[in-house]
């Protein structure tokens, strides 16, 4: 299994292609995932992982579309972030973006928000959606390949 661990920071993963800004620590590989174009391969990953990733983020469309990209169909997409009512959302100075569990639905099909807003084509299926108990949201999703959405 094709397996990709997106700013991995501290929490280097066996099995996985692990990536992150710097080489700090334990690295596979530099990436920036501010960049427009990650220059990775298409439809490569069955697994994407970034944990404790996206609030660190300039640009989540950015982010969603260069997913899609790489993860083949079937494969999934599992992010986890700091709730904004959390206090971790705000004590760290580098979080950008301070996201609910709704937050996501703006790139899934099936919810008001995916509908409303057209600024990516690029959807996802929202398979799993939850809050731990250190107050972090977990989100699995599925990109929607080739599928058509009817535009309003």
């Amino acid at each position: 299994m094709k397996e990709l661990n997106l700013g991995c920071g501290r929490d280097y993963k066996e099995g996985c292609y692990n990536l992150d800004y710097c080489d700090r620590y334990k690295v596979d590989g530099i990436l920036d995932l501010n960049d427009v174009n990650w220059g990775l391969e298409s439809k490569k990953y069955e697994v994407v992982y970034a944990l404790d990733v996206v609030e660190h983020l300039e640009d989540l469309i950015n982010f969603m579309n260069n997913c899609h990209d790489i993860i083949k169909q079937g494969g999934k997409l599992i992010i986890k972030t700091p709730h904004k009512n959390s206090d971790n959302s705000w004590t760290d100075p580098t979080h950008k973006l301070h996201l609910t569990e709704y937050s996501l639905d703006y790139f899934c099909t099936g919810t008001a928000l995916q509908i409303k807003y057209w600024f990516t084509d690029k959807i996802w299926k929202m398979t799993m959606k939850a809050i731990d108990r250190d107050y972090n949201i977990i989100f699995e999703l599925e990109p929607i390949v080739d599928g058509c959405i009817e535009k309003v």
